[in-house]
């Protein structure tokens, strides 16, 4: 059953357009394995690539505990496509990006005994980049591999090794950093407020730390509702210095995380775990409040949406991103989100065209579907 799609008012235009620049039947001889967030929004990208000939057994998925739906995982598998048990696996006293390495590995061994000789490509499409990590291991063969590359960080993690196959850097798509970091910092905004209605402090002020695209976005957002300073390792990103940062942690009642990396050293040695803040994540897995560490001074869960009461701090989502809140639907409306699910397919139909097998082969998304693509979402109803 495919997915269906809004109403004749809400109509995915932007999807539509990436769709129609597709040869019919282009992925008929195409295997797809991917790492992605498993909610409606991969459906509909789903769908338009089954409706360019790519067979559903022919697809294999991983997702992550944070942001699987059981019901779209239902709805894939009802379609005939693999989809992986270990997806909405979770354990609190585990960091879960070494959690995660191991469902990959375990993942890939049980593609291990598939013929892939029959297929003309094999394609890897990928949120964080496990799955390219592990595929320059898995496969001695990399002529008929290419693959895309969602985020930030999945994109600085592959350009510390030397891939073996094309990749497709949707992540640093200008369509992608311009145009979609509003609509996450939206969603975070709107997930925190909802998650701090049930906290027994509402807080007044909120520290962002990681001042790119994400966190400036979020913190512009923020400042609708609450007093905000923003602090980066990068001077000229920074409201302030991290000597400034120790002297008002005192005051500090949200302190948002927004870099990808491990802040628990930053805020242990600047005492912003000793008053009774709020954290919350904005980035990506776990890894913000560094893993399990803070987790190990709780109670074991198994649910990855919990809140966790930790000495003085309250960590909301035990970590993870908190627009990922445990729903069965996007945390960004599908009329907004459709920008994201077309810069996909667009990367994934340049990947499976991409010739070259030397050099640089982390490549950019191609410039100008970009800019048709740009130009179509300023003009399409409901994206403002």
């Amino acid at each position: 059953m495919s997915c269906q799609y809004p109403t004749s008012s809400q109509q995915l235009e932007l999807l539509d357009f990436a769709r129609s620049v597709i040869p019919e039947n282009f992925f008929q001889d195409a295997f797809l394995i991917a790492s992605q967030h498993i909610l409606p929004a991969l459906e509909f990208l789903l769908d338009a690539l089954l409706s360019k000939g790519l067979l559903p057994e022919n697809i294999a998925i991983i997702g992550k505990c944070y942001s699987s739906s059981s019901v779209s995982i239902g709805n894939l598998r009802a379609k005939g496509i693999y989809v992986s048990d270990l997806s909405l696996s979770f354990d609190s006293y585990e960091n879960y990006d070494d959690l995660y390495k191991s469902h990959v590995q375990k993942f890939f061994e049980g593609l291990s005994d598939l013929d892939f000789t029959p297929y003309q490509r094999i394609i890897i499409l990928d949120d964080g980049g496990d799955l390219h990590l592990e595929a320059n291991t898995f496969f001695a063969d990399f002529s008929k591999l290419c693959g895309v590359e969602q985020t930030s960080r999945g994109y600085n993690r592959i350009t510390r090794f030397q891939p073996s196959y094309p990749i497709i850097a949707v992540a640093r798509a200008k369509a992608k950093l311009n145009l979609e970091s509003p609509l996450v910092a939206k969603a975070v905004v709107t997930s925190l407020q909802n998650q701090c209605q049930h906290h027994a402090t509402h807080p007044r002020n909120a520290l962002v730390i990681g001042n790119s695209a994400i966190g400036s976005a979020i913190a512009d957002e923020l400042s609708n509702y609450y007093a905000v300073s923003k602090f980066d390792m990068m001077p000229e990103r920074s409201d302030f210095d991290e000597l400034h940062l120790k002297a008002i942690a005192a005051e500090i009642d949200l302190i948002l995380g927004c870099t990808g990396e491990n802040l628990l050293p930053l805020l242990e040695r600047n005492d912003l775990l000793k008053h009774r803040a709020i954290l919350a994540s904005c980035s990506v897995s776990d890894v913000e409040f560094g893993g399990k560490q803070l987790r190990l001074w709780t109670k074991q869960t198994f649910n990855c949406h919990d809140t966790l009461s930790v000495a003085n701090v309250s960590l909301l989502n035990t970590g993870f991103p908190i627009n990922f809140s445990g729903g069965d639907k996007d945390s960004i409306p599908l009329s907004k989100l459709q920008l994201t699910i077309a810069l996909l397919l667009l990367g994934v139909f340049q990947a499976a065209q991409y010739t070259e097998k030397s050099g640089n082969l982390i490549v950019p998304l191609e410039e100008k579907m970009q800019d048709l693509l740009i130009a179509r979402y300023t003009n399409v109803k409901g994206v403002n």
